[in-house]
């Protein structure tokens, strides 16, 4: 199998503290044949430096150095277009592989042509202490039905979330590359983008290791932390799910009713668990009843008190 090229994505954004763990741990793969592309978005830390260190001492690097910050969609498709690998491993520059993920992964995308993406079992680890926090699979579901994957929803609450973590994928380069990701939904483009791959070939499998075969870092400045007030990040927030779902519903009308009922379900959840500012929340739940209607508005007020219930008695307790 080393005969296969393999191409392993590398994002970094002002990793000069993470690089000296990640670089190695792509490095040191038992996999070999790799072609390793370093993008780094115009960082203002000594992250370029670094890379370059690397790159001089092993020629399966290849750099790609931003002299300014563009975005992470854009320092992204930058590195899709530089694959040349019959698969692609992707890795945020904060985050580490486990020595055998490249081997593991590619053994299953070759056992079955059917799959299209691959990912593994992520252990979350604290960046100041080291100390393990869990593993994903602890607190939500691997993806294996692409359609329950991405149209998700879980009214009653019963079902864990799913998740992804770019850090743990694999996928096959001719299937992946078919999009790119959107830069008007930054921090939603990776889940558009996996409607893309869906809506073009619905056939494919998407199949999870359940194994740990990856860390994925916690620390002040990962992508999901915001220097936004909670105000303002909750409604840029909900304003991308709307993008997103938007472009959906134009791309792929076939999939109108899944759209749909995914939107009001993120919706619901946003409404819910009061994530939206207190001073919104009327309007919004006039426009909540607008788009699923009267039924749709009474569940979330049954929701609503049930939940405040459930809240007092613990307090209660």
């Amino acid at each position: 199998m080393e005969d296969i090229l393999i191409s392993v994505v590398v994002k970094v954004y002002n990793h000069e503290h993470f690089l000296l763990d990640s670089l190695p741990s792509v490095i040191n793969q038992s996999y070999n044949n790799l072609e390793i592309i370093v993008c780094d978005d115009g960082s203002t830390d000594k992250s370029q430096e670094i890379i370059k260190t690397y790159a001089e001492k092993d020629n399966r690097i290849i750099a790609l150095m931003a002299p300014k910050n563009e975005g992470l969609c854009a320092n992204f498709n930058k590195g899709l277009d530089r694959c040349t690998g019959k698969y692609i491993a992707i890795l945020d520059g904060d985050d580490i592989m486990l020595p055998e993920r490249i081997e593991k992964q590619a053994k299953v995308l070759e056992s079955d042509p059917k799959i299209g993406i691959c990912s593994h079992d992520m252990e979350v680890f604290d960046s100041d202490t080291g100390e393990k926090l869990y593993n994903f699979s602890e607190k939500y579901r691997h993806y294996s039905n692409p359609k329950d994957s991405i149209f998700f929803t879980n009214w009653f609450f019963k079902k864990k979330l799913f998740r992804s973590c770019p850090s743990a994928m694999m996928v096959r380069s001719d299937h992946y590359r078919l999009f790119r990701y959107d830069a008007r939904c930054p921090v939603l483009s990776e889940f558009l983008h996996g409607i893309d791959m869906y809506a073009h070939n619905p056939k494919k499998k998407w199949h999870t290791i359940p194994e740990v075969l990856g860390k994925w870092r916690k620390h002040l400045n990962n992508m999901s932390n915001s220097n936004l007030n909670a105000e303002t990040h909750s409604i840029k927030a909900l304003e991308e799910t709307f993008i997103v779902f938007g472009i959906a519903a134009a791309r792929y009308p076939q999939y109108a009713k899944e759209i749909k009922n995914t939107l009001l379900f993120r919706y619901y959840s946003n409404l819910i668990f009061g994530w939206l500012p207190v001073k919104y929340q009327k309007q919004h739940e006039k426009q909540f009843r607008t788009m699923g209607g009267n039924m749709m508005f009474i569940f979330l007020k049954i929701s609503q008190f049930y939940l405040k219930l459930r809240r007092n008695r613990t307090n209660i307790r």
